[in-house]
């Protein structure tokens, strides 16, 4: 069994004991249907403001409603460069932007979804 063969697996990367880096994006992260995305809306400005100013979100769209499918290889691309080894404590990753943000600054900074969503 393969790292794909689950399919709850997106990806994974290789980035130490070896001279090259190896990347594996699994069929499931070529879909933003993987990530839950949606088709981004266009949205009138003013319209948007004024829901805000409301706080109206009922009709907004959230940024984590259309990660696209490029996340996944965004994401393991940090590992490519930085490693995993330094990941949060245990080797945990962080996900969702929410819990990114709440993120101590020595934790984001090895935190590869961090770089995700504030690329």
């Amino acid at each position: 069994m393969g790292l794909c063969s689950d399919t709850a697996n997106l990806g994974s990367t290789i980035a130490k004991g070896s001279d090259v880096g190896v990347m594996v994006l699994c069929p499931p992260s070529f879909s933003g249907s993987a990530l839950g995305a949606q088709p981004m809306l266009p949205q009138d400005f003013t319209i948007v403001m004024q829901q805000l100013s409301n706080q109206q979100y009922g009709s907004l769209q959230l940024l984590t409603d259309v990660m696209p499918g490029s996340a996944t290889f965004f994401h393991e691309l940090f590992h490519l460069v930085l490693g995993s080894e330094n990941t949060p404590p245990g080797g945990s990753e962080i996900y969702g932007l929410d819990n990114c943000l709440k993120l101590p600054f020595d934790t984001a900074v090895n935190n590869p979804e961090s770089y995700v969503f504030m690329a």
